[in-house]
C-alpha cells in the first residue's frame, strides 16, 4: 500500500482451541452387576491441551445415572497431568443401563463424556435337586432329606422358602 495517505483496516478473527482432555476410556462395559451389590472403577481424566483444564460434572438425574458417584465431580489439572476420578456404583433397579456422564470444561465449546453400559440382575440361588428324589416311601413312615441351598451371587440376600 505504497503511497495512501491512510492506513487500511487489517481484521483478524479468530477463535481459541480452549482447554482440551480425554478420559482413558470413552465408555466402560461393566457386564452384569447384582442388584444391590457395590462396584468401583477408576478412570483417568488426561490433560491434552497447552492450558490448564477446569472440569465439572454434570449430574445426570435417571433411574441408574442416579446410582453412580464420582470423586472428585469438579476440579483442576495441569497441563500435561491427570485426575483419578473413582466411580462407585450401587444398583438398585433391575434391567440394562447405558448411562453417559457429561463433563464441562471450562472455556471449552465442547464437553468430554464417560459412558457406563451393562445390566443389573436379580441375585440367584441354586438347591441340590439331586436329593429331592424320596423315590418309595411307605405310609406313616418318616423319610427326610437335607438339601443345600446356595446363594451363586456376591451379595447377601434374603429369602423365604414355601412349600405347598
Amino acid at each position: 500500500c505504497v503511497g495512501q495517505e491512510e492506513r487500511a483496516p487489517l481484521m483478524l478473527k479468530g477463535l481459541g482451541i480452549g482447554p482440551k482432555a480425554t478420559f482413558s476410556y470413552d465408555e466402560l462395559d461393566v457386564g452384569s452387576v447384582f442388584l444391590e451389590s457395590a462396584h468401583r472403577y477408576e478412570v483417568q481424566l488426561l490433560n491434552q491441551g497447552d492450558i490448564e483444564v477446569n472440569f465439572k460434572l454434570t449430574p445426570r438425574d435417571t433411574t441408574f445415572g442416579r446410582r453412580f458417584e464420582f470423586t472428585p465431580t469438579q476440579g483442576t489439572i495441569a497441563v500435561g497431568g491427570q485426575c483419578e476420578i473413582v466411580v462407585d456404583f450401587h444398583p438398585a433397579d433391575l434391567g440394562q443401563f447405558h448411562e453417559v456422564f457429561e463433563w464441562t470444561l471450562k472455556g471449552s465449546a465442547t464437553a468430554v463424556t464417560l459412558a457406563f453400559r451393562g445390566v443389573s440382575i436379580q441375585p440367584t440361588f441354586t438347591f441340590d435337586t439331586s436329593l429331592i428324589n424320596f423315590g418309595s416311601v411307605s405310609f406313616g413312615f418318616l423319610n427326610s432329606r437335607m438339601l443345600t441351598l446356595t446363594n451363586d451371587s456376591q451379595v447377601p440376600c434374603v429369602y423365604k422358602l414355601h412349600i405347598p
